[in-house]
């Protein structure tokens, strides 16, 4: 029965339509959960159905629960074609193996919990399931450009609510000088939503990083699959990027710009002197995120007014992290123990020893984001320097991959692909410094590397249940 179930095409049919919806849905996730949470509170609750918030809460979790039902369907479909695939994929599974290890052996040597310890590794490779989950699926390469062009459209549509947001913004601040009514966001004019004298658009998706993040690499995979670029949409997109006012998303989108032009885009360079003078001016402030805090230790004392000393988040975040990795260098405190989720929902006993904010504001960022907003001091206290190599040689993996499939004989559509997706590794690793690496767009990024994968290599000319293959 479960060899007919995976060569049966109507059940791969219905799977691949769910695939397709998650991509498209989990941009909006983080909205359409804060938004329906709000009618639960308030219409649920009142007629007496106060279980339904607890329920909208599950759709945060439909990519896990996507991985949880489908990742094991996966492996049998590469396990029983284990005979047909290439050697060249073991440039992906071995450093994803040793990243799986090095968190076991990191949270056996501090005697942790396996349950944490499985959950903190999980948060750590989980974006990278995706990629073998969406490469046993979809093997063609008309799937991803059609997938794509729903994605770009996408894009754009979101880019031109966030401008309009912006304009409204911009408008209701200093034109109009009324700030009653607002645009998708509630919060339009707290003081937190602007920067450089700008509101940071968060368009449907309901946070300016996920709109900067998604808008780049919309951006990024378009420039490497047209051969002549429309200017209507690189001014939307950028547009985007732009009424973020997102530093990594920025910085992604100068990296960007630069490598166009050395592939003879040379017109770009227009863009590079506005782009440089507001991430020079975006370089010298300082997060908002801050809290006032009395007693401070020397280490992070930043501005005193009143005998009141003031630290932004991500500072005293940092400097705690690194507090922890210079007591546990090689192998950390392991996973799950500081930092993520999974620490803060089980009360990691590490905070209380390290006295992260016993008494102070800071405390409430962590509980409230789950996370340290930055993802490299995270590994770093979590795994040690064993687990933060393994994680880089996981991500120069994928990057190596793709090179080396570009150069095999492949479509020139899907050599732009892969090329796109190679360059917006860069973009992965700028903005896993100023973020976790739990962004939706991580998912969609994801979905296509396996999309991608799936056309370019694994299962070229082949069905699930077939072993044909001509790789």
């Amino acid at each position: 029965m479960k060899k007919r179930l995976l060569s049966n095409p109507s059940y791969e049919r219905v799977i691949r339509w769910w695939l397709i919806f998650l991509v498209i849905f989990i941009p909006f996730q983080r909205k359409t959960v804060g938004s329906l949470k709000v009618l639960a509170c308030g219409f649920f609750v009142d007629a007496g159905w106060s279980g339904m918030t607890e329920k909208v809460g599950l759709l945060s979790r439909i990519d896990e629960a996507t991985l949880a039902v489908l990742l094991p369907v996966s492996l049998m479909i590469f396990w029983k074609n284990r005979s047909s695939i290439g050697r060249i994929f073991l440039i992906l599974i071995i450093p994803f193996i040793i990243l799986v290890v090095a968190g076991a052996v990191s949270g056996f040597i501090n005697e942790n919990s396996l349950r944490i310890t499985s959950l903190g590794i999980f948060e750590y490779v989980k974006n990278f399931l995706f990629i073998f989950v969406f490469a046993a699926f979809f093997r063609e390469a008309e799937q991803i450009k059609k997938l794509f062009r729903v994605l770009l459209y996408l894009a754009l549509f979101l880019c031109v609510v966030a401008v309009i947001q912006e304009a409204w913004a911009l408008a209701s601040k200093y034109i109009i000088m009324q700030k009653k009514v607002t645009l998708f966001d509630p919060l339009m004019f707290q003081k937190d939503k602007w920067r450089m004298g700008m509101y940071r658009a968060t368009s449907l998706v309901g946070h300016y990083n996920i709109l900067g993040f998604f808008s780049l690499l919309a951006l990024t995979l378009y420039f490497f699959t047209v051969k002549k670029i429309r200017l209507p949409v690189f001014i939307i997109l950028s547009a985007g990027i732009a009424v973020s006012v997102s530093r990594m998303s920025y910085l992604g989108f100068a990296i960007l710009i630069l490598i166009q032009v050395f592939r003879g885009r040379k017109w770009l360079l227009a863009v590079i002197v506005p782009l440089g003078i507001a991430m020079i001016y975006m370089s010298t402030l300082e997060d908002f995120n801050i809290s006032k805090i009395a007693n401070m230790p020397g280490i992070f004392k930043k501005k005193q007014k009143a005998n009141i000393f003031t630290v932004p988040y991500r500072e005293y975040a940092r400097g705690k992290a690194m507090e922890i990795w210079k007591d546990h260098p090689v192998w950390g405190v392991g996973p799950g123990m500081f930092g993520g989720i999974v620490s803060v929902i089980s009360h990691s006993p590490y905070y209380e020893e390290y006295n992260f904010d016993q008494e102070m504001e800071l405390v409430d960022f962590l509980e409230s984001w789950k996370s340290l907003d930055q993802f490299w001091p995270q590994i770093l206290a979590e795994m040690g320097l064993a687990g933060t190599l393994a994680f880089m040689a996981l991500l120069a993996s994928w990057m190596i991959f793709f090179l080396i499939l570009i150069r095999r004989k492949v479509p020139d559509d899907m050599r732009g692909f892969l090329a796109g997706l190679a360059v917006f590794m860069i973009m992965v690793v700028i903005f896993s410094f100023g973020n976790p690496l739990k962004s939706p767009v991580m998912v969609v990024y994801s979905a296509l590397c396996g999309m991608a994968t799936g056309a370019a290599f694994l299962w070229k000319g082949a069905t699930a249940g077939s072993v044909k293959y001509s790789v």
